[in-house]
């Protein structure tokens, strides 16, 4: 898609800003304290965080966040995807602002990867009201205060490629954003408040538990009828009379198939069901190089590879087995 070209020229361009930024800083931390190794952010991670971004609403998201002498480094991507404006003045001359920070001791060098609007800087943030301990952006922008509206600041259109740098304690916020904006944040953090990647990796595992593992059982009631008559009777027989052949792993067994449109289609739609059916499977799709044949790999906990043996017995019988 032409827009997630530009997006990548954008971030391969920015991956480099990115990089200088935070040398600059790191050299110009204490020689002290340079026990924390170097972190890389590639174009790679930019992209992937961008195509996972909220479709709807704003989105702040880290990718990484490291110490670094007496600050603590975070590297964002934020998405706005909700077109606002054209600005608007209050009677004392305020500019409404969407979502309008003014933030303590958190820094914030943006670029922008794609998209416009004009953004307001300076001045004096209007009734600003102070987050609460437990609002969940601390965590991604730190403490401060929000506002609706900025009286005398500065009013600077940003497009795709431009740069602000936005001091702790300096008064910021969008009054119009002509065209879905996508940009790279760089926040400099004096009061060590955003979390660590490792405290972030923490907080994943706290909001997403492990999930409970399910029985070696096959549940064909999780399939609708039609699913599961295709999927058993159509589907299953048509694939194992086109295995080419099959590798016994630790863990499970690998299935090679033909390289063909059709058998890929087929191979995935079973794949989608065998996911509802058998969900402690660990299943993947690989497309070998040059038109080479597919391997379908099914794996999993301790008993999987049982379990494949006993339930799945015609997709390992009648095939030489390759170790």
């Amino acid at each position: 898609m032409p827009w997630l070209d530009s997006i990548a020229a954008a971030i391969t361009l920015s991956v480099q800003w990115l990089c200088s930024i935070i040398s600059a800083i790191a050299l110009a931390a204490p020689t002290a304290a340079a026990s924390q190794p170097a972190a890389f952010v590639m174009a790679a991670d930019v992209m992937t965080a961008v195509k996972q971004l909220s479709p709807t609403s704003t989105d702040d998201e880290p990718l990484r966040v490291i110490a670094a002498g007496p600050n603590r480094i975070g590297v964002f991507v934020v998405g706005r995807p909700k077109k606002t404006g054209p600005a608007q003045s209050r009677p004392d001359g305020a500019v409404q602002v969407t979502e309008g920070l003014q933030l303590d001791q958190v820094s914030a060098i943006v670029r922008v990867l794609d998209g416009s609007g004009t953004m307001v800087t300076g001045g004096t943030l209007i009734g600003p009201q102070r987050m609460a301990a437990n609002d969940p952006d601390v965590d991604v922008i730190g403490p401060g205060q929000r506002g609706k509206s900025i009286l005398g600041g500065d009013s600077r259109r940003l497009s795709t490629g431009d740069m602000v740098i936005i001091p702790a304690g300096v008064p910021h916020g969008f009054s119009e954003i002509e065209r879905p904006i996508t940009y790279l944040v760089i926040r400099v953090d004096a009061g060590q408040v955003l979390p660590l990647d490792r405290d972030l990796i923490s907080q994943a595992s706290a909001a997403f538990p492990a999930a409970k593992q399910s029985p070696f059982y096959c549940d064909q009631g999780a399939l609708t009828p039609t699913v599961r008559k295709r999927h058993f009777e159509v589907l299953g027989p048509r694939l194992i009379a086109k295995r080419m052949s099959v590798r016994e792993l630790p863990d499970g067994y690998e299935f090679q198939l033909p390289s063909d449109a059709a058998t890929y289609k087929e191979a995935a739609e079973f794949i989608d069901a065998e996911r509802l059916c058998c969900p402690f499977f660990d299943i993947s799709l690989r497309a070998t190089p040059e038109g080479g044949p597919l391997w379908m790999r099914v794996t999993g906990r301790p008993g999987t590879k049982q379990f494949i043996a006993a339930d799945g017995a015609d997709w390992i019988s009648r095939v030489s087995l390759r170790h």
